[in-house]
Order: C-alpha cells, then structure tokens, then sequence
C-alpha cells in the first residue's frame, strides 16, 4: 500500500511524497486551487470579478503555449504521459515518465507557473473551445438538467467551467494575466510526487524551481452563502423524454471529513442495493409497465461546501406513481447483509486494482483533499472496516426531507 508523506514548504506549497522503490514509472500531479466554479476573489485586499470559463481557458493556454511550446507534443515526442483538466474546484497539470523524471518536473513546473502570454495565441485557444462550448449547448438533456439544478440551489452554478460564447470570444490577455497573478502561485498549488526518487533531492529541486516564480500573493476565493433549503419544491417541464426527478439538496456540515468518505461507499452500496437492475423495485417497475429503463441515482459531493446533491430519476409517464415509489423507497431503504458483503467485496477488489493503476489511486487521493478535505489513501484495511450498521447509521444522519421534485413531461413537437 502507498504511503504518502505531506508536507508544507516555506513558501506554502504542499508537497504529497509517495516513495515506491519498485516502481519503474514516476509521476508527478500539480493541482491548482481554483476551478470552474471562481470567478470572484480577493487578491492581496483587492476584489475582483472574471467570468465564468476563464480556469478553463487558462488551462489550456499554459499547455498549449509553454515556454516549450505545445507541452503535450513536447512531453509525447518524448514518451512522456501528460495531460491536464479542469474542476468545478481545481484545476490539475499532471506527467507520467519512465525516464529523465527530475528535468520533466522541473518542465512541468515551469508550464504551469512561469507563462508567456501572447495576444495571438490567446486567439488561436479561443476556436477550439468555443467549438467545445457549441458542443456541450447541442446537449439534448442540457436544459432540463440546468432547470433542474436551479430548482435545488440559489448561487451555485450549472456547469460553468466552459463558460460563455460571448466572454471568451472576447477574453483579453490583462483578465489571463491577473487570473494566473492570483490563483497560480505555491500558496495556492499541491504537488504529488510518486514513484522512484531521492526525497532530498527532489524537494531540493522543488524549493529551488520555485525560486523563480512569482508567489508573493495572497488570494481569497469569493465564498457564496448558499441557503440550506431548495429553491423550489415541486416543478413541471417538457424535454426529450417522460422522467420524474428527486433532487436532494442535504446539509453534511456536521458530518466529519472521514465519515463523508465512508458515506461515498455505503451511497454505492445504497445505489447497487435499492436501484440497480437487481433490485426489488426494478422488478416491480418493469413487471409492472410502469418504466422498462434503469434508475439513475446519482451523489455528488462536489457541488457545494457542505453540500451532499443527490439525484435519483425514473424514466416513466406514470408520475405519481413513479413519484411515490421512489420516495417509498427513499424512506425504507432496504439493508440486506448478504448483498452488504458481495458489495463489500466487490470494493475491495475495485480498490485492488485501482493500486495497481497509480493514475487512479492518486485521483482518489485528491478526490479525499478536494471533496472531503482527507489526506489519506482508501486503503484494504479502510474498506474492510465498512459495515452494515455504521451504514444504517451515516444513512440515518442524512436529512431527506429537503427534496424538489422534478415531472418532466416528452415534448412531441
């Protein structure tokens, strides 16, 4: 099993070291602190406000226009793995080597924080994504989903990180500059290092590469106070399929960052054990004719602080019939020990082999910082430990009440 040794260095970078002497791969995973959700921060005592789309937009202009030109193509003539994504919360610059690991991190820290900007490769950025952003609006499900969303919260946005034709159009290099100024310097930056190297070296190669960047500021994310309850209990609308919706918005301020995680699993075991294609309650939606598709039941951690989102949806034009069978269940949940542990064991297996793919087990690590503030591995032992009865119990903790309710109806035109 991985284990991960954190630290902070003077200058406020945090430093997750992963030693495995066996490993023949290294990597390293640079995260940002600040995703598609930031648009509005404090910098050094200053407000400001962007627009939504412009973390996005940075991410790929600093791996497209490196001071060694486009990163990826630079990193692959090499056979060097990298890539890069942007979050709701963070945004992450990543590689994976076999050979020559310290001069490519020393590379892949300099694309991330020591940027050339230029005004015509700034345009050249724009055309790629802003055929990204006509693709995600020709999404049959878009609207009802973002209706949906704003029926459950009153600030937090629906799937921003692309952001708008009009502003990245017309996105001017000050409002790049002044993102990056903010947001990308160690203060605000996590670096995950795995696989075979010298520790003292590699710290030492970090301290002294971060010497020559900008990291002087400090910057605030603008904080929303979302109300705990849902904007809108109960609304109709018309899409491209007969659906019913339960969106649960669910306040876990007051449950701890370890039972959260532990609540991700039994959500699993929840989903597989109550909706899945083996449940009691398919069976009686199919024999009965009411849907001939499957229940999606979906839980997201990460939409808001504190905030557990939880969706499940019956494909079925018998609404109040496919209202109350899901809130039925809803409310009597069903526990049944023998399936508890072939899930149990499933995870186990899952986890298994997700060590073996280091990529995965270094998402999920960030996934424990990011969604659950966690700095841990989900290890055999973790998942060993579940039980039934602490899942009754993180299950019961859970305020099901603060529900909107969702009848779509298909739209014949």
């Amino acid at each position: 099993m991985f284990k991960a040794k954190r630290l902070t260095l003077d200058n406020g970078l945090q430093i997750i070291l992963i030693k495995d002497n066996k490993k023949n791969t290294s990597g390293a995973y640079l995260t940002v602190n600040v995703g598609g959700f930031t648009k509005d921060f404090n910098m050094d005592g200053k407000d400001y406000s962007l627009n939504y789309g412009i973390a996005h937009f940075l991410e790929h202009y600093l791996i497209e226009n490196s001071i060694y030109g486009n990163a990826m193509q630079v990193f692959g003539n090499d056979y060097i793995e990298s890539n890069g994504f942007t979050a709701p919360n963070r945004t992450v610059f990543y590689i994976s080597t076999v050979h020559d690991f310290e001069e490519n991190l020393v590379k892949l820290l300099n694309i991330v924080n020591n940027p050339v900007f230029d005004n015509e490769k700034i345009e050249d950025v724009k055309r790629p994504i802003l055929r990204e952003i006509d693709k995600n609006l020709d999404n049959p499900y878009r609207r009802v989903n973002e209706e949906s969303f704003k029926c459950v919260f009153k600030y937090i946005p629906y799937d921003v990180t692309l952001g708008e034709k009009d502003y990245i159009s017309n996105l001017k290099i000050d409002d790049l500059k002044l993102f990056h100024k903010a947001f990308y310097n160690a203060k605000n930056e996590m670096l995950i290092v795995s696989g075979n190297f010298d520790e003292e070296r590699i710290i030492k190669l970090i301290k002294d590469t971060y010497k020559n960047f900008d990291n002087t500021h400090t910057t605030k994310k603008a904080i929303y106070d979302e109300p705990k309850e849902v904007v809108k209990k109960e609304m109709s609308t018309t899409d491209k399929d007969d659906f019913i919706r339960l969106a649960y918005k669910i306040d876990i301020s007051k449950i701890k960052a370890k039972d959260r995680d532990k609540l991700s699993y039994y959500l699993s075991f929840v989903k597989s054990s109550n909706f899945s294609e083996r449940s009691s309650l398919f069976k009686y939606i199919t024999d009965n004719k009411i849907s001939n598709y499957s229940i999606n039941f979906v839980s997201d951690f990460g939409v808001g602080n504190n905030i557990l989102f939880l969706n499940v949806i019956m494909y079925t034009d018998k609404y109040d019939t496919g209202k109350s069978l899901l809130i039925d269940k809803i409310d009597n949940l069903e526990y049944d020990e023998e399936i508890f542990e072939k899930w149990k064991n499933k995870q186990v297996i899952t986890l298994i082999n997700n060590l073996e793919n280091f990529a995965s087990a270094v998402k999920d690590y960030m996934d424990n910082v990011y969604l659950y503030n966690l700095y841990q591995f989900d290890d055999i032992d973790f998942v060993k430990s579940l039980n039934l009865d602490e899942c009754k119990e993180l299950i019961g903790k859970l305020d099901l009440s603060n529900c909107s309710i969702i009848k779509c109806k298909k739209d014949i035109k």
